[in-house]
C-alpha cells in the first residue's frame, strides 16, 4: 500500500497528522475486530487535523480505509446527511 503522503500529496495538514509516523496499513483494515482497526481509530480520535483529513476523503472521495476517524461507511452516511442538510 502506498503511503498515505503518496495517496495525498504534499498536503499541508498532513505533516501534523497524528498518523504520519505510523504504518499507512492500519488504516486499510477492514475488520473492525482487529486490533490494528482500533489502533488507527485511537489515533485518529487525538488527531489535532481530523476534520481536515475528513473533509479530504469527502471531497476526494476516498472510497476505501480510515480517513478522519471515520470508515468508508461512515463518510457515505454523513455525505447523505450532508446533501439533506442543505435541500
Amino acid at each position: 500500500m502506498a503511503a498515505l503522503h503518496d495517496l495525498i500529496g504534499a498536503q499541508e495538514w498532513h505533516a501534523r497528522a497524528a498518523c504520519s509516523t505510523y504504518d499507512p496499513d492500519l488504516w486499510w483494515i477492514e475488520d473492525p475486530k482487529d486490533v490494528g482497526h482500533k489502533i488507527a481509530l485511537d489515533v485518529c480520535a487525538s488527531c489535532p487535523v481530523q476534520r481536515q483529513c475528513l473533509e479530504h476523503a469527502m471531497e476526494t472521495p476516498e472510497r476505501e480505509g480510515i480517513w478522519g476517524g471515520k470508515m468508508a461507511h461512515e463518510r457515505k452516511r454523513l455525505a447523505v446527511y450532508r446533501r439533506e442538510a442543505v435541500a
